[in-house]
């Protein structure tokens, strides 16, 4: 077609003039000398000004020194030195025509092979509607927040008393009560845990969505707090499944956050109880890799579909598949895990095949300081 241009006759920046008027967000060209020679509509009609006070006027000039800002300047200036471009640079201005704005600014040098000139390619988006946006959803984010702390706090002590009833009786009359009875207030105990703990997974996802998620970081003894939690799990389970406890490498004290860390375990661990038959094993995997201390927890449950692996660490998603045990999720344990991991600088992933098992594996930086 028009390569088919000639461009030994063609006008090079009449060129980039023409591709620029069909673009929506206002665009400039600036000469080496920071002087503007064209602008596209867009521009024009945005920022309410005139071709009379915009073209060969110094960019510094226009509307009453505006685009005059420190930042600005060295950004340019660096284009032309440099060959550097600049991305996403924010611009909080009141604008003499149109008030108070926010602009997102992209900057390149382009070259105008006509006569080997050098040029500004500047790039104006208007952000403020959108930070606008952003504001209110932190502001709707912290009442949630509040409104969720404040209502765990009204949840969780009437609750504790209610399943501590509830075990007392069973605990002190159990041999008078029928076994329907005890049936209910094992229920009542059950479904206490639950609410208590959805109320906590809640609260820690709100703590680590609205940024206040702070580390504890110590050196502290990765494999003694391991063993601890899987003695506990055994304890725990009334489920006929074998916990495997394997230390295939000497495990050196490091910085991390403890109870995070037992929080992670203790999640993934639940996870892999939810999902197994009686008569499994999970299998736990300790070794040093790079620098890392890895950790594999290993069931032989049902597994999960290929399809629903990416979606497994999204904040309130639960599989389609029933646990075995009959419990319920909240939906909220692996976000958190994967927010602390995270945290930590560290990975975690998940591996699964159907009626084969799940692997999760999360990776720690050994640091010591």
């Amino acid at each position: 077609m028009s390569d088919q241009l000639n461009r030994n006759n063609y006008d090079e920046l009449e060129f980039i003039r023409n591709i620029i008027d069909t673009i929506r967000e206002p665009l400039i060209i600036l000469n080496s000398n920071l002087t503007v020679i064209y602008v596209n509509k867009s521009f024009y009609k945005i920022f309410k000004v005139s071709k009379k006070n915009t073209i060969n006027e110094l960019l510094y000039n226009l509307g009453n020194q505006q685009w005059d800002i420190p930042e600005l300047r060295q950004l340019l200036e660096e284009i032309l030195q440099k060959n550097n471009i600049f991305e996403d640079y924010l611009v909080e201005h009141t604008f003499e025509n149109i008030g108070k704005k926010i602009m997102k600014l992209n900057g390149r040098k382009i070259q105008n092979t006509k006569d080997n000139s050098e040029l500004i390619l500047l790039a104006i988006e208007d952000v403020t509607l959108q930070k606008e946006y952003e504001k209110k959803l932190i502001q709707l984010k912290d009442e949630k927040n509040y409104f969720i702390g404040m209502a765990a706090h009204d949840i969780r002590s009437p609750l504790t008393v209610i399943k501590g009833m509830a075990e007392l009786i069973t605990s002190l009359y159990s041999s008078y009560l029928p076994q329907k009875a005890i049936d209910y207030l094992d229920t009542i105990s059950n479904k206490s845990d639950y609410i208590v703990n959805l109320v906590n997974n809640y609260l820690d996802y709100s703590k680590i969505e609205s940024g206040k998620l702070s580390l504890d970081l110590k050196l502290n003894n990765y494999s003694d707090i391991l063993k601890e939690i899987i003695d506990f799990q055994r304890l725990l389970s009334k489920r006929k499944i074998k916990i495997m406890l394997n230390f295939h490498s000497k495990i050196p004290m490091f910085l991390f956050d403890a109870d995070k860390i037992i929080q992670v375990l203790n999640n993934i661990l639940s996870n892999s109880f939810k999902y197994s038959e009686d008569n499994t094993s999970i299998t736990v995997n300790v070794f040093v890799k790079e620098n890392y201390l890895i950790t594999e927890i290993k069931d032989e449950g049902i597994g999960i579909p290929e399809d629903k692996l990416s979606m497994i660490f999204q904040p309130y998603y639960n599989l389609s598949n029933k646990t075995i045990d009959m419990s319920k999720s909240t939906g909220l344990g692996l976000a958190i895990v994967k927010k602390i991991i995270n945290a930590h600088n560290g990975i975690v992933e998940v591996k699964s095949e159907i009626k084969e098992g799940t692997t999760f594996i999360f990776k720690l930086p050994l640091r010591t300081k």
